[in-house]
C-alpha cells in the first residue's frame, strides 16, 4: 500500500523489508486508537523480537486514555 502512496502502512516499501516487518508497519500504522482488532496468529510472520514490539504497542493501545 506504500507503494501507491496509501498512509498507514509504514515508511518503506515492501521491496525494501521482510515480510515481517511489513506485517509490523501495518499493524502500527493503521492500529492507531481505540478501537476492536480480531488477530489470528498475528506473531506468525513476525521474529521474536518484532513480536515484543507488537505486543507494546497493543499494550499502548489499550492503556491509551478514552475520551468522554
Amino acid at each position: 500500500m506504500t507503494d501507491i502512496g496509501i498512509s498507514g502502512y509504514g515508511d518503506r516499501p515492501s521491496w525494501e523489508v521482510s515480510h515481517g516487518e511489513s506485517y509490523l508497519q501495518a499493524i502500527t500504522g493503521r492500529f492507531d486508537g481505540p478501537g476492536v482488532y480480531l488477530l489470528d496468529e498475528a506473531e506468525g510472520p513476525l521474529s521474536f523480537h518484532s513480536a515484543l514490539l507488537l505486543l507494546n504497542h497493543l499494550r499502548d493501545l489499550v492503556t491509551i486514555p478514552t475520551r468522554r
